[in-house]
């Protein structure tokens, strides 16, 4: 099963190579690739490290900003890794990932709670707690369009946002609370910056909008009316 996003274009021979590397690591349960923006410059969000209480805090207090290329202060950008050689990972990007219809009925694909955002997070950290080894190969190639799906930046950062937060809700045990208050601190921080800075509003018009996001998706929670032209 391929999953692709809208403004992603695979290079010639890019599924035969994730199927080729699936086939001969079928423990690995899921594989992703490499993705180039449309300069020929690396896209590094095809997979990142896991949510854990220090990357929530390290991009709390703004250590990740400062530290976008280290590892210990951005630990969810997994550092300078080029994404050029085979790596198994924590989470591979749902806009290039190729499973196993098997493992994929063994997960119950994705989670319907998500409405969109973190779903792919989810369905990885599931996989590898049952055993399965997440990987990207260079050998798969994408021209990925950034921001082409997202037409507002503000309604994007609140489902990302939303996404995380039901995350950390599932995923962080007796860390979810504190991970939570992470969330609400580092849009608070950011907001109080912008205003000291006068600088454009993008975050405080976030922390204006926390009741959406701060608590996560919900089973009940319809998809927002602005995901389907801002998001993809």
């Amino acid at each position: 099963l391929l999953l692709l996003n809208p403004d992603a274009c695979p290079a010639v021979g890019a599924i035969d190579s994730l199927l080729a590397h699936l086939l001969a690591h079928p423990a690995d349960g899921i594989v992703g690739g490499r993705a180039l923006n449309i300069r020929g410059g690396l896209e590094p969000r095809t997979c990142f490290g896991r949510i854990t209480p220090w990357s929530l805090t390290s991009w709390a207090i703004g250590l990740s900003v400062l530290g976008r290329h280290s590892r210990v202060f951005a630990p969810e950008s997994l550092g300078r890794w080029q994404r050029d050689t085979v790596r198994h990972v924590d989470v591979i990007s749902g806009g290039f990932l190729l499973t196993s219809a098997p493992t994929w009925r063994k997960l119950g694909g994705f989670d319907e709670t998500y409405r969109i955002y973190g779903e792919d997070q989810d369905l990885c950290l599931r996989a590898r707690a049952i055993g399965c080894r997440p990987s990207i190969t260079p050998n798969a190639v994408i021209v990925h369009n950034v921001g082409a799906s997202s037409s507002n930046r503000v309604n994007r950062d609140v489902l990302v946002l939303t996404g995380r937060a039901t995350v950390v809700r599932q995923h962080l045990g007796a860390f979810r609370g504190y991970g939570l208050a992470a969330l609400r601190f580092g849009v608070a921080f950011r907001s109080f910056g912008e205003r000291a800075l006068r600088r454009s509003g993008r975050w405080t018009a976030v922390w204006r909008r926390r009741a959406e996001w701060a608590g996560g998706w919900r089973p009940d929670m319809p998809m927002p009316a602005f995901a389907s032209t801002d998001a993809a």
